[in-house]
Protein backbone atom coordinates (compact mmCIF):
# COMPACT_ATOMS: atom_id res chain seq x y z
CA UNK A 1 0.00 0.00 0.00
CA UNK A 2 1.47 3.30 -1.03
CA UNK A 3 1.29 6.62 0.87
CA UNK A 4 -1.42 8.08 -1.35
CA UNK A 5 -3.90 5.36 -0.35
CA UNK A 6 -3.48 5.80 3.41
CA UNK A 7 -6.54 7.09 5.38
CA UNK A 8 -5.80 10.42 7.06
CA UNK A 9 -6.66 10.53 10.78
CA UNK A 10 -7.03 13.69 12.97
CA UNK A 11 -7.11 17.39 12.14
CA UNK A 12 -4.55 19.68 10.77
CA UNK A 13 -3.37 22.58 12.92
CA UNK A 14 -5.33 25.01 10.75
CA UNK A 15 -8.56 23.04 11.14
CA UNK A 16 -8.05 22.78 14.90
CA UNK A 17 -7.57 26.53 15.22
CA UNK A 18 -10.77 27.14 13.24
CA UNK A 19 -12.79 24.85 15.59
CA UNK A 20 -11.35 26.58 18.68
CA UNK A 21 -12.17 29.99 17.22
CA UNK A 22 -15.79 28.94 16.61
CA UNK A 23 -16.12 27.63 20.21
CA UNK A 24 -14.70 30.87 21.64
CA UNK A 25 -17.02 32.95 19.44
CA UNK A 26 -20.14 30.98 20.48
CA UNK A 27 -19.12 31.14 24.15
CA UNK A 28 -18.64 34.89 23.93
CA UNK A 29 -22.12 35.27 22.47
CA UNK A 30 -23.81 32.97 25.00
CA UNK A 31 -22.23 34.25 28.25
CA UNK A 32 -24.14 37.59 28.30
CA UNK A 33 -27.37 35.68 27.63
CA UNK A 34 -26.80 33.15 30.44
CA UNK A 35 -25.52 35.57 33.10
CA UNK A 36 -28.93 37.12 33.97
CA UNK A 37 -30.34 33.62 34.50
CA UNK A 38 -27.46 32.63 36.76
CA UNK A 39 -27.61 35.90 38.69
CA UNK A 40 -31.04 35.20 40.13
CA UNK A 41 -30.69 31.46 40.45
CA UNK A 42 -29.89 31.46 44.19
CA UNK A 43 -32.71 33.94 44.86
CA UNK A 44 -35.20 31.79 42.98
CA UNK A 45 -34.03 28.73 44.88
CA UNK A 46 -34.45 30.60 48.19
CA UNK A 47 -37.97 31.65 47.16
CA UNK A 48 -38.80 28.06 46.27
CA UNK A 49 -37.53 26.82 49.65
CA UNK A 50 -39.51 29.52 51.48
CA UNK A 51 -42.63 28.80 49.46
CA UNK A 52 -42.47 25.06 50.20
CA UNK A 53 -41.71 25.60 53.91
CA UNK A 54 -44.72 27.89 54.43
CA UNK A 55 -46.98 25.54 52.48
CA UNK A 56 -45.88 22.61 54.66
CA UNK A 57 -46.65 24.64 57.81
CA UNK A 58 -50.13 25.39 56.47
CA UNK A 59 -50.74 21.70 55.76
CA UNK A 60 -49.49 20.80 59.25
CA UNK A 61 -51.99 23.21 60.84
CA UNK A 62 -54.84 21.55 58.97
CA UNK A 63 -53.57 18.12 60.01
CA UNK A 64 -53.21 18.93 63.73
CA UNK A 65 -56.32 21.09 64.01
CA UNK A 66 -54.43 23.89 65.78
CA UNK A 67 -52.23 26.80 64.62
CA UNK A 68 -48.86 25.99 63.04
CA UNK A 69 -46.53 28.46 61.37
CA UNK A 70 -43.04 29.64 60.54
CA UNK A 71 -40.61 31.25 62.98
CA UNK A 72 -38.31 33.73 61.19
CA UNK A 73 -35.17 34.13 63.29
CA UNK A 74 -33.24 37.36 62.92
CA UNK A 75 -29.53 37.02 62.21
CA UNK A 76 -28.67 39.45 65.05
CA UNK A 77 -30.57 40.52 68.15
CA UNK A 78 -28.11 42.69 70.05
CA UNK A 79 -28.66 46.47 69.92
CA UNK A 80 -24.89 46.95 69.55
CA UNK A 81 -24.47 44.45 66.70
CA UNK A 82 -21.44 45.34 64.52
CA UNK A 83 -23.57 45.14 61.37
CA UNK A 84 -27.04 46.61 62.06
CA UNK A 85 -28.23 45.20 58.73
CA UNK A 86 -28.28 41.77 60.40
CA UNK A 87 -31.20 42.98 62.54
CA UNK A 88 -33.41 42.82 59.46
CA UNK A 89 -32.02 39.63 57.87
CA UNK A 90 -33.53 36.17 58.43
CA UNK A 91 -31.54 33.19 57.17
CA UNK A 92 -33.22 30.45 59.23
CA UNK A 93 -36.85 29.31 59.37
CA UNK A 94 -38.18 27.09 62.16
CA UNK A 95 -41.47 25.25 62.27
CA UNK A 96 -43.58 26.71 65.09
CA UNK A 97 -46.58 25.00 66.70
CA UNK A 98 -49.13 26.13 69.23
CA UNK A 99 -49.06 23.55 72.05
CA UNK A 100 -52.16 21.70 73.16
CA UNK A 101 -54.43 23.93 75.27
CA UNK A 102 -53.68 23.83 79.01
CA UNK A 103 -56.69 23.16 81.26
CA UNK A 104 -55.00 22.53 84.60
CA UNK A 105 -53.19 19.58 86.17
CA UNK A 106 -56.32 17.82 87.37
CA UNK A 107 -59.39 16.55 85.54
CA UNK A 108 -61.73 19.27 86.79
CA UNK A 109 -59.42 22.21 87.49
CA UNK A 110 -61.27 25.50 87.88
CA UNK A 111 -60.62 29.18 88.51
CA UNK A 112 -62.61 31.58 90.67
CA UNK A 113 -63.86 35.13 90.09
CA UNK A 114 -63.79 36.84 93.48
CA UNK A 115 -62.59 40.42 92.89
CA UNK A 116 -64.69 43.40 91.87
CA UNK A 117 -64.42 44.40 88.21
CA UNK A 118 -62.44 47.56 87.57
CA UNK A 119 -64.43 50.57 86.47
CA UNK A 120 -64.41 51.33 82.76
CA UNK A 121 -62.26 54.16 81.48
CA UNK A 122 -58.61 55.02 81.13
CA UNK A 123 -56.33 54.72 78.15
CA UNK A 124 -55.73 51.01 78.60
CA UNK A 125 -58.10 48.04 78.93
CA UNK A 126 -58.72 47.02 82.56
CA UNK A 127 -57.34 43.78 83.95
CA UNK A 128 -58.77 41.06 86.15
CA UNK A 129 -57.24 38.23 88.18
CA UNK A 130 -58.73 34.77 88.65
CA UNK A 131 -57.36 32.28 91.18
CA UNK A 132 -57.22 28.52 90.64
CA UNK A 133 -58.02 25.79 93.14
CA UNK A 134 -54.92 24.99 95.24
CA UNK A 135 -52.84 22.18 93.79
CA UNK A 136 -54.71 22.03 90.47
CA UNK A 137 -52.47 24.28 88.34
CA UNK A 138 -48.96 24.00 89.77
CA UNK A 139 -47.36 23.38 86.36
CA UNK A 140 -48.95 26.59 85.03
CA UNK A 141 -46.07 28.52 86.63
CA UNK A 142 -43.75 26.85 84.10
CA UNK A 143 -46.10 26.43 81.13
CA UNK A 144 -48.22 29.58 80.99
CA UNK A 145 -46.76 33.01 80.22
CA UNK A 146 -47.83 36.51 79.20
CA UNK A 147 -49.19 36.49 75.67
CA UNK A 148 -51.23 33.32 76.16
CA UNK A 149 -55.03 33.50 75.98
CA UNK A 150 -57.47 32.13 78.56
CA UNK A 151 -61.02 31.00 77.76
CA UNK A 152 -63.73 30.12 80.28
CA UNK A 153 -66.28 27.30 80.00
CA UNK A 154 -64.56 26.18 76.77
CA UNK A 155 -66.40 28.72 74.65
CA UNK A 156 -66.70 32.42 73.90
CA UNK A 157 -64.05 35.09 74.12
CA UNK A 158 -60.38 34.45 74.72
CA UNK A 159 -58.71 36.91 77.08
CA UNK A 160 -55.08 37.98 76.85
CA UNK A 161 -53.02 36.90 79.86
CA UNK A 162 -50.64 39.57 81.15
CA UNK A 163 -49.14 37.75 84.15
CA UNK A 164 -49.03 34.40 85.92
CA UNK A 165 -48.14 34.35 89.62
CA UNK A 166 -48.44 32.31 92.79
CA UNK A 167 -51.24 33.70 94.97
CA UNK A 168 -50.30 31.57 97.97
CA UNK A 169 -49.59 28.09 99.32
CA UNK A 170 -52.09 25.89 101.18
CA UNK A 171 -52.13 22.32 102.46
CA UNK A 172 -53.50 21.26 99.07
CA UNK A 173 -50.65 22.90 97.16
CA UNK A 174 -49.81 26.12 95.34
CA UNK A 175 -52.53 28.56 94.41
CA UNK A 176 -51.90 30.05 90.96
CA UNK A 177 -53.37 33.36 89.76
CA UNK A 178 -53.93 34.42 86.14
CA UNK A 179 -54.28 38.11 85.28
CA UNK A 180 -55.87 39.00 81.95
CA UNK A 181 -57.15 42.01 80.02
CA UNK A 182 -60.74 42.61 79.00
CA UNK A 183 -62.78 45.18 77.10
CA UNK A 184 -65.94 46.97 78.25
CA UNK A 185 -68.06 44.70 76.05
CA UNK A 186 -66.90 41.72 78.14
CA UNK A 187 -68.10 43.10 81.48
CA UNK A 188 -71.51 41.39 81.36
CA UNK A 189 -69.94 37.96 80.82
CA UNK A 190 -67.37 38.45 83.56
CA UNK A 191 -70.03 39.73 85.98
CA UNK A 192 -72.01 36.55 85.41
CA UNK A 193 -69.00 34.44 86.40
CA UNK A 194 -68.31 36.74 89.36
CA UNK A 195 -71.87 36.46 90.67
CA UNK A 196 -71.82 32.67 90.32
CA UNK A 197 -68.57 32.32 92.25
CA UNK A 198 -69.62 34.76 94.96
CA UNK A 199 -72.88 32.87 95.43
CA UNK A 200 -70.85 29.68 95.84
CA UNK A 201 -68.55 31.36 98.37
CA UNK A 202 -71.53 32.64 100.36
CA UNK A 203 -73.14 29.20 100.43
CA UNK A 204 -69.90 27.59 101.52
CA UNK A 205 -69.46 30.19 104.27
CA UNK A 206 -72.97 29.39 105.47
CA UNK A 207 -72.08 25.71 105.86
CA UNK A 208 -73.42 24.38 102.57
CA UNK A 209 -71.40 22.35 100.05
CA UNK A 210 -72.58 23.30 96.54
CA UNK A 211 -71.66 20.85 93.79
CA UNK A 212 -70.71 23.44 91.15
CA UNK A 213 -67.84 25.76 91.99
CA UNK A 214 -65.65 28.01 89.86
CA UNK A 215 -65.27 28.10 86.10
CA UNK A 216 -63.58 25.47 83.90
CA UNK A 217 -60.99 27.01 81.62
CA UNK A 218 -58.40 26.36 78.96
CA UNK A 219 -55.34 28.38 78.05
CA UNK A 220 -54.14 28.74 74.48
CA UNK A 221 -50.39 29.09 74.64
CA UNK A 222 -48.05 31.07 72.40
CA UNK A 223 -46.27 29.19 69.60
CA UNK A 224 -43.10 27.28 70.34
CA UNK A 225 -40.25 26.25 68.08
CA UNK A 226 -40.41 22.56 67.28
CA UNK A 227 -37.40 20.26 67.70
CA UNK A 228 -37.07 19.79 63.94
CA UNK A 229 -33.96 21.06 62.20
CA UNK A 230 -34.39 24.63 60.90
CA UNK A 231 -34.44 25.28 57.17
CA UNK A 232 -31.66 27.60 55.98
CA UNK A 233 -31.70 29.73 52.86
CA UNK A 234 -28.88 29.47 50.31
CA UNK A 235 -25.68 31.35 51.02
CA UNK A 236 -25.78 35.11 50.39
CA UNK A 237 -29.62 35.20 50.33
CA UNK A 238 -31.93 36.34 53.15
CA UNK A 239 -35.49 37.39 53.89
CA UNK A 240 -35.30 41.17 54.21
CA UNK A 241 -37.57 42.05 57.15
CA UNK A 242 -37.08 45.78 56.59
CA UNK A 243 -39.20 45.48 53.42
CA UNK A 244 -41.48 42.63 54.52
CA UNK A 245 -44.81 43.18 56.22
CA UNK A 246 -48.59 43.14 55.94
CA UNK A 247 -50.68 44.65 53.14
CA UNK A 248 -49.68 47.35 50.68
CA UNK A 249 -51.68 50.38 51.81
CA UNK A 250 -49.49 53.43 52.19
CA UNK A 251 -51.57 54.53 55.18
CA UNK A 252 -51.20 51.16 56.85
CA UNK A 253 -47.46 51.24 56.33
CA UNK A 254 -46.99 54.42 58.31
CA UNK A 255 -45.74 53.19 61.66
CA UNK A 256 -43.65 54.86 64.32
CA UNK A 257 -40.09 53.60 63.82
CA UNK A 258 -38.83 55.88 66.62
CA UNK A 259 -41.01 54.23 69.28
CA UNK A 260 -40.83 50.49 68.51
CA UNK A 261 -43.78 49.74 70.79
CA UNK A 262 -46.18 52.12 69.05
CA UNK A 263 -47.81 49.61 66.71
CA UNK A 264 -50.92 51.57 65.77
CA UNK A 265 -51.38 51.59 62.02
CA UNK A 266 -48.08 49.95 61.12
CA UNK A 267 -47.91 46.85 58.96
CA UNK A 268 -44.18 46.54 58.40
CA UNK A 269 -41.85 44.34 60.42
CA UNK A 270 -39.10 46.97 60.59
CA UNK A 271 -40.34 49.04 63.59
CA UNK A 272 -40.09 46.00 65.89
CA UNK A 273 -36.95 46.08 68.00
CA UNK A 274 -34.16 43.71 66.87
CA UNK A 275 -34.46 41.32 69.82
CA UNK A 276 -37.84 40.15 68.49
CA UNK A 277 -38.26 37.33 66.00
CA UNK A 278 -41.29 37.21 63.70
CA UNK A 279 -43.63 34.20 63.91
CA UNK A 280 -46.32 33.84 61.21
CA UNK A 281 -49.07 31.37 62.13
CA UNK A 282 -51.68 29.57 60.01
CA UNK A 283 -55.07 28.65 61.41
CA UNK A 284 -56.45 25.10 60.98
CA UNK A 285 -58.78 26.36 58.23
CA UNK A 286 -55.74 27.30 56.13
CA UNK A 287 -55.81 31.10 56.41
CA UNK A 288 -53.47 33.28 58.42
CA UNK A 289 -54.19 33.33 62.15
CA UNK A 290 -51.75 35.63 63.95
CA UNK A 291 -48.30 37.16 63.72
CA UNK A 292 -46.32 37.13 66.96
CA UNK A 293 -43.31 39.31 67.74
CA UNK A 294 -41.44 37.14 70.22
CA UNK A 295 -38.46 38.07 72.39
CA UNK A 296 -35.54 35.93 71.23
CA UNK A 297 -34.21 35.21 74.72
CA UNK A 298 -37.40 35.04 76.82
CA UNK A 299 -39.72 33.58 74.18
CA UNK A 300 -42.44 36.00 75.33
CA UNK A 301 -44.38 37.97 72.69
CA UNK A 302 -44.64 41.72 73.13
CA UNK A 303 -47.11 42.10 70.30
CA UNK A 304 -49.65 39.97 68.45
CA UNK A 305 -51.32 40.79 65.16
CA UNK A 306 -54.69 39.21 64.43
CA UNK A 307 -56.13 38.49 61.01
CA UNK A 308 -59.70 38.69 59.80
CA UNK A 309 -61.87 36.10 61.53
CA UNK A 310 -59.77 35.90 64.69
CA UNK A 311 -61.80 35.80 67.91
CA UNK A 312 -59.75 38.15 70.09
CA UNK A 313 -59.82 41.90 69.64
CA UNK A 314 -57.65 44.13 71.82
CA UNK A 315 -56.39 47.63 71.06
CA UNK A 316 -52.63 48.23 71.10
CA UNK A 317 -50.88 49.09 74.36
CA UNK A 318 -48.16 51.62 73.59
CA UNK A 319 -44.93 51.66 75.60
CA UNK A 320 -45.63 48.25 77.14
CA UNK A 321 -42.51 46.18 76.44
CA UNK A 322 -43.50 43.08 78.42
CA UNK A 323 -47.23 42.89 77.76
CA UNK A 324 -48.59 41.49 74.53
CA UNK A 325 -51.18 43.42 72.60
CA UNK A 326 -53.28 42.48 69.59
CA UNK A 327 -54.18 44.39 66.46
CA UNK A 328 -56.61 43.10 63.84
CA UNK A 329 -55.15 43.47 60.35
CA UNK A 330 -56.41 42.72 56.87
CA UNK A 331 -54.19 41.98 53.90
CA UNK A 332 -51.64 39.50 52.63
CA UNK A 333 -48.19 39.07 54.15
CA UNK A 334 -45.32 39.97 51.81
CA UNK A 335 -41.77 38.70 52.35
CA UNK A 336 -38.84 40.10 50.35
CA UNK A 337 -36.32 37.41 49.35
CA UNK A 338 -33.17 39.32 48.47
CA UNK A 339 -29.43 39.69 48.76
CA UNK A 340 -28.06 39.28 52.26
CA UNK A 341 -25.33 41.83 51.54
CA UNK A 342 -27.96 44.49 50.71
CA UNK A 343 -30.14 44.06 53.80
CA UNK A 344 -30.04 47.33 55.74
CA UNK A 345 -28.16 49.13 52.95
CA UNK A 346 -29.16 52.04 50.75
CA UNK A 347 -29.06 52.05 46.97
CA UNK A 348 -25.52 53.47 47.24
CA UNK A 349 -24.38 50.51 49.40
CA UNK A 350 -24.28 52.67 52.53
CA UNK A 351 -25.41 51.05 55.81
CA UNK A 352 -28.59 52.62 57.21
CA UNK A 353 -30.63 52.17 60.37
CA UNK A 354 -34.36 52.92 60.51
CA UNK A 355 -35.19 56.25 62.13
CA UNK A 356 -38.07 58.66 61.83
CA UNK A 357 -36.46 60.53 58.95
CA UNK A 358 -34.68 58.03 56.73
CA UNK A 359 -35.53 55.06 54.54
CA UNK A 360 -34.37 51.49 54.91
CA UNK A 361 -34.13 48.67 52.38
CA UNK A 362 -33.31 50.60 49.20
CA UNK A 363 -30.63 48.12 48.18
CA UNK A 364 -32.93 45.12 47.89
CA UNK A 365 -36.04 46.94 46.67
CA UNK A 366 -34.16 48.31 43.67
CA UNK A 367 -32.62 44.91 42.78
CA UNK A 368 -34.99 43.49 40.16
CA UNK A 369 -33.52 39.98 40.47
CA UNK A 370 -35.13 39.65 43.92
CA UNK A 371 -38.52 38.05 44.55
CA UNK A 372 -41.57 38.55 46.75
CA UNK A 373 -43.28 35.74 48.65
CA UNK A 374 -46.96 36.59 49.18
CA UNK A 375 -49.23 34.76 51.64
CA UNK A 376 -52.98 35.34 51.33
CA UNK A 377 -54.54 36.28 54.67
CA UNK A 378 -57.81 34.51 53.82
CA UNK A 379 -56.79 31.33 52.00
CA UNK A 380 -53.17 31.06 53.12
CA UNK A 381 -52.08 30.48 49.53
CA UNK A 382 -48.34 31.04 49.09
CA UNK A 383 -47.05 32.44 45.79
CA UNK A 384 -43.85 33.93 44.41
CA UNK A 385 -43.75 37.05 42.25
CA UNK A 386 -40.94 39.13 40.70
CA UNK A 387 -39.83 42.33 42.35
CA UNK A 388 -40.61 45.24 40.03
CA UNK A 389 -38.96 47.86 42.24
CA UNK A 390 -39.84 51.52 42.72
CA UNK A 391 -42.18 53.52 40.45
CA UNK A 392 -40.59 54.69 37.22
CA UNK A 393 -39.00 58.13 37.50
CA UNK A 394 -38.98 58.19 41.31
CA UNK A 395 -35.64 59.06 42.90
CA UNK A 396 -35.40 57.19 46.20
CA UNK A 397 -32.01 58.57 47.20
CA UNK A 398 -32.40 60.49 50.46
CA UNK A 399 -36.14 59.91 50.54
CA UNK A 400 -37.88 60.48 53.89
CA UNK A 401 -39.22 57.44 55.71
CA UNK A 402 -42.86 58.42 55.20
CA UNK A 403 -42.47 58.64 51.41
CA UNK A 404 -40.37 55.48 51.41
CA UNK A 405 -43.24 53.55 53.00
CA UNK A 406 -45.37 54.58 50.02
CA UNK A 407 -42.76 53.15 47.67
CA UNK A 408 -42.71 49.85 49.58
CA UNK A 409 -46.51 49.73 49.40
CA UNK A 410 -46.36 50.32 45.67
CA UNK A 411 -43.84 47.49 45.18
CA UNK A 412 -45.98 45.09 47.19
CA UNK A 413 -49.13 46.03 45.29
CA UNK A 414 -47.46 45.12 41.98
CA UNK A 415 -47.24 41.49 43.08
CA UNK A 416 -51.03 41.27 42.65
CA UNK A 417 -50.85 42.17 38.97
CA UNK A 418 -47.65 40.30 38.09
CA UNK A 419 -47.75 36.67 37.00
CA UNK A 420 -47.17 34.29 39.96
CA UNK A 421 -44.07 32.13 39.67
CA UNK A 422 -45.39 29.26 41.78
CA UNK A 423 -42.65 27.50 43.67
CA UNK A 424 -39.91 28.04 41.09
Amino acid sequence: MNATNRIRRGLTLTELLIVISIIVLVTGVMVPLVQPLLKGQDTREAARITNVFFASAQARATQLGRPVGVWLERAAHEPDAPNPGEWYAAYKMYLAEQPEPYAGDTFDARVFFLQDLMSAGGSRPPQYTVVADPGTCDSALNLVQPGDFIQFNFRGERFLITSVSMAGVTNQGKQVAFTFRYLPKHRATLLKYLNQDRAYANLKAAGFNPQVAGQPFQIFRVPQKTSSTPTELPSKVAIDLSLSGIGDSALALRGNPVNPFDFAGTSGFEPITPEHDVVIMFSPNGGLDKIYYVGHEQGIPTHVRLFRGAEEEFPPMSNAPLVASSVRVVGPVSLMVGRAAKVGYSAGDSPTVQTGSNALGEGNLLDLSNLWITISDQSGKVTSAPNLGAPTGVNVAGMAAGDWFNVIGYARSLTKSSEPMGGR
